[in-house]
């Protein structure tokens, strides 16, 4: 019967890690991966699948919030929502500076000011979201941008934190 007990708590204790790892997000290195090899691959759809499904399944979770804000703005043209969505982990960062790298924040900020800054010269032609939205393409950018290369919000992933936006003590 002693032989039981340690036994049945083994089994318990496996079962518990086993689903806390299932529930696991994929890191920011394995999203980064999986994100550039559909855009190299130009499965865009694959891409849009993957992303849509990992924010909404891990909707505070940074990686995530990252690799949807690149969806928002070139697949959908949103560029509002994506730079909402990249203000919300700059201001988690605020909240708990220690979980992110200062290089991160910089390009973060960066990649922040740029869209501000792409609002502006479109919101300056006369170009309305409504008309961004309906002109977005990933093929476009994926010409503009060549063959062989990544759209530079991808790099971004490679350096995001594995953490939620807000930290746990929050």
């Amino acid at each position: 019967m002693a032989k039981i007990i340690p036994m049945s708590f083994l089994i318990c204790t496996m079962l518990i890690t086993s689903n806390l790892h299932a529930q696991m997000p994929p890191s920011s290195e394995e999203v980064a991966n999986t994100v550039s090899n559909l855009w190299m691959q130009r499965d865009f759809t694959g891409m849009s699948n993957f992303v849509t499904n990992l924010y909404m399944a891990y909707s505070n979770y940074v990686p995530a919030i990252m690799a949807s804000a690149f969806h928002d703005h070139y697949f959908c043209g949103d560029i509002a929502t994506s730079t909402n969505k990249l203000v919300r982990v700059r201001d988690g960062a605020t909240n708990w500076p220690s979980g992110y790298a200062h290089a991160f924040l910089d390009v973060l900020g960066s990649r922040i000011n740029w869209a501000v800054d792409e609002s502006r010269f479109f919101e300056e032609r006369g170009v309305s979201e409504a008309q961004q939205k309906q002109n977005a393409s990933p093929q476009a950018v994926r010409e503009y941008v060549g063959d062989h290369r990544l759209p530079i919000p991808i790099y971004y992933l490679f350096w995001a934190p594995n953490t939620n936006v807000w930290h746990e003590s929050n």
